[in-house]
């Protein structure tokens, strides 16, 4: 999942199932978040890797 917050890609988060995705911050290390307002908000795209 890829996130822009000010026009550009500045956060990627890998989802994991049942409105949950994995992403790490500078503070707050890696964490498990809901995809909830906030973050649909500021969603871009999604890709697959295979």
């Amino acid at each position: 999942m890829f996130f822009k917050m000010n026009k550009r890609i500045n956060h990627v988060g890998v989802y994991v199932g049942n409105n949950k995705f994995v992403h790490a911050g500078r503070t707050t290390g890696v964490t498990i978040s809901e995809y909830d307002n906030y973050w649909s908000r500021r969603y871009w795209q999604t890709r697959r890797f295979i």
